[in-house]
């Protein structure tokens, strides 16, 4: 049996007594082992949650008011603090359920009730105990644990992180001591630009004879993990092959977090990484790959089923350009590498390289609005850190936070930026001969012997394959706002931002002369 921290809020220390003696049978009746700490105040328990991890928390809603209902208030205060700890409410007196708060109690427990009809009573709340609780207790996280690179962790054994690795990797109540997990380990991975920290996740148990599935642990804030869940269950559990996805173990939330935990169902306890490491050794095979199984025309899951819209930039100005100060960022980012890697004039609507003049990217994309275009279920953030890489060759998504309908050729032009970004660059080429290179790329069938660029050519290959009624010019629109996007981002290096600044204008110049 194993031990359940268990926060008792009384005044006295008789009814602390007689609750832990009343209560010791229940959670055993559930299967656990309810070890009891007495709070005689809502500050001194806040202050312990601060610090450490709990299960449950016991109060008894008058806390020596019956009229008031004080414990009311701090389990209204606890729940929208704690979310992830079951809270049990327990009275004697009468309450109705206009005198309930939200957020409020999990149980509702009677003592008086509990007194009288001990045994039966015990087994009602020991079995709707059981239906709502869903924490591993006995996880740790190991101390050799990396979480250096983490957006919002920075010890190991911090109690929200101790919290999401226990609801991620319950089970049941009915424990195995040699099947059980008892250790994790945590290791970065590239979390790309959503934000998110992500972690492989390697679990031990008692005995370093079983070996647990390889797993991968995203941890973001509380509104995109639970958007994430919500879109795995519509778009993914059901539409995509088991073979191209990772499985979703378990989830986890806290008060400002989310967690999904994923697995690698054929992974077989082969290492693992992604996508991004191949790019970043110059390894060709992990794409070549893709582009003949997942991304292949014949294989059509998502991209099968399509919708014909009628508002192109309305699409693109949403996902990327919605937020307060988004456009104007961008426009000075571009303005001001446009001048620095390509020596370029920027006046106030173009900007001139040699006898070349472009209207500026904002002036393309955001003021001459396009129309029709193909829309399809999609990935919705097929970057390179979203894909997963087995030793075995097996190819898997991770993160589906955006998925859902959206341009047929958006996971496409995610990809090409991703080699764009990532691709060893051990000798940068002059701006004015990239540029010839990009125009060239332009047009199909060209000939091209950077292995860089064969990558590329192999991703708009595939995604003319997959939609060849869509017009190829609303390819280059979706990667110039894309790439038009990506330059405000600080989380990006400035040196992989100015790689796509040839790219841009090639492309802004293709649509300038359509």
């Amino acid at each position: 049996m194993h031990d359940l921290k268990v926060a008792i809020v009384e005044l006295e220390d008789e009814d602390f007594e007689g609750l832990r003696d009343l209560y010791g049978p229940i959670f055993r009746m559930a299967g656990y082992n309810a070890v009891a700490t007495h709070f005689k105040s809502e500050n001194a328990l806040m202050r312990t949650l601060e610090r450490s991890h709990y299960h449950v928390v016991i109060c008894d809603l008058s806390l020596g008011s019956e009229n008031n209902w004080f414990g009311l208030r701090t389990i209204k205060i606890l729940k929208a603090g704690f979310p992830e700890i079951i809270c049990v409410g327990n009275t004697r007196g009468d309450l109705t359920y206009q005198q309930t708060p939200y957020p409020s109690f999990d149980i509702f427990v009677d003592k008086g009730k509990l007194n009288r009809e001990q045994e039966k009573y015990q087994k009602q709340i020991a079995e709707q105990f059981r239906r709502i609780f869903r924490q591993n207790v006995d996880v740790e996280i190991d101390s050799e644990s990396d979480v250096a690179s983490s957006k919002r962790f920075r010890d190991p054994q911090d109690k929200t992180l101790q919290s999401i690795v226990c609801q991620v990797t319950f089970t049941t109540h009915t424990h195995d001591q040699a099947t059980d997990i008892r250790r994790v380990k945590l290791e970065p991975l590239t979390g790309g630009r959503s934000g998110s920290d992500v972690f492989k996740m390697v679990g031990y148990g008692a005995s370093d004879s079983l070996s647990f599935v390889p797993a991968v642990l995203k941890i973001s804030d509380i509104d995109n993990a639970r958007r994430e869940w919500d879109n795995y269950r519509r778009y993914v559990k059901w539409l995509i092959p088991f073979s191209w996805r990772a499985d979703v173990l378990g989830i986890a939330f806290t008060k400002k977090f989310g967690a999904l935990c994923y697995s690698f169902i054929h992974s077989r306890g082969r290492s693992f990484d992604s996508l991004t490491r191949y790019i970043e050794m110059g390894d060709d095979s992990a794409i070549t790959l893709l582009a003949e199984t997942i991304l292949s025309p014949d294989l059509k899951r998502w991209y099968g089923l399509t919708v014909q819209e009628s508002n192109i930039s309305r699409r693109y100005l949403q996902r990327f350009f919605s937020e307060d100060g988004a456009e104007v960022a961008s426009r000075a980012q571009f303005e001001r590498m446009i001048r620095v890697y390509a020596g370029a004039s920027v006046s106030n609507r173009k900007f001139s390289l040699g006898r070349r003049e472009h209207r500026l990217p904002h002036e393309v994309l955001l003021r001459d609005l396009r129309g029709a275009y193909t829309s399809c279920l999609c990935h919705g953030d097929l970057n390179s850190n979203n894909i997963m890489v087995s030793s075995a060759g097996e190819l898997m998504f991770i993160d589906f936070q955006h998925t859902g309908w959206g341009h047929a050729f958006e996971d496409f032009i995610m990809l090409e930026i991703s080699v764009r970004l990532h691709w060893p660059q051990p000798n940068e080429a002059a701006f004015s001969d990239r540029l010839e290179v990009e125009g060239s790329l332009i047009e199909f069938g060209a000939s091209v012997q950077e292995a860089e660029l064969k990558q590329i050519s192999l991703v708009r290959r595939a995604a003319v394959d997959n939609f060849p009624a869509e017009s190829f010019q609303n390819y280059l629109y979706g990667l110039s706002a894309m790439i038009f996007s990506i330059l405000r981002y600080g989380s990006v290096e400035e040196c992989r931002r100015a790689r796509l600044l040839p790219c841009l204008v090639a492309s802004i110049a293709a649509l300038e002369s359509a």
